[in-house]
């Protein structure tokens, strides 16, 4: 009799043990589940806030029209998603405008200036305003009117001033162009004319 009840007792002290330990660790499932979700709320909106803080940085630079700034800054960060499209298609343009501008005052430094070089030259400038005119006519998609304006401003000064075109050539020429290939020898020899006239 007294073998039947400690037998039972054992049982009954077990079974207390098995859903002790079930309980405690259903506590602690629930509590990882509390705990995970709060803390990826966290990091979430720690990562929330820096993005914030790094458009805010590139939108500075860009109302001030510091694409200097803007390209070094953007090298640091990560730049992952839509939010930094404008950003980033702007840095690209200026940099090739730089390269393009750079091509253009170099025309002066060459005494003997190949058409062919100028035809180059030119379809470089072509394919990045050309892109702008794709922006423009997509009602500038990321609000970057400002900043393709600059670029654009400055492109058109620069073949002015190097390649001696008129505004009307240059317009002409940005709708024209197709791709590298686009065939720019007329306008190439134009230039190449007037520079030469200008030098004499």
């Amino acid at each position: 009799m007294v073998d039947k009840k400690s037998g039972k007792e054992k049982t009954k002290g077990v079974i207390k043990r098995i859903l002790y330990v079930a309980v405690s660790i259903l506590g602690v499932i629930t509590l990882i589940l509390l705990i995970i979700p709060a803390f990826f709320r966290v990091l979430d909106g720690d990562s929330l806030a820096q993005q914030e803080e790094e458009l805010a940085k590139l939108e500075k630079y860009y109302q001030d029209d510091n694409y200097e700034e803007m390209s070094k800054y953007l090298t640091d960060i990560d730049k992952n998603g839509g939010d930094y499209e404008k950003y980033v298609r702007l840095c690209e343009l200026y940099k090739n405008m730089n390269q393009g501008i750079e091509k253009l005052e170099g025309i002066q430094e060459i005494e003997e200036i190949e058409v062919e070089y100028l035809q180059e030259t030119l379809r470089m400038c072509m394919h990045d305003l050309s892109r702008i005119a794709e922006m423009e006519e997509l009602n500038f998609p990321y609000n970057e009117e400002q900043g393709a304006t600059y670029i654009r401003t400055q492109y058109e000064e620069a073949l002015k001033q190097y390649m001696r075109l008129t505004e009307d050539e240059i317009v002409t020429a940005v709708a024209s162009y197709v791709d590298e290939n686009t065939d720019y020898m007329e306008l190439a020899e134009i230039a190449s004319q007037r520079i030469e006239e200008q030098r004499n």
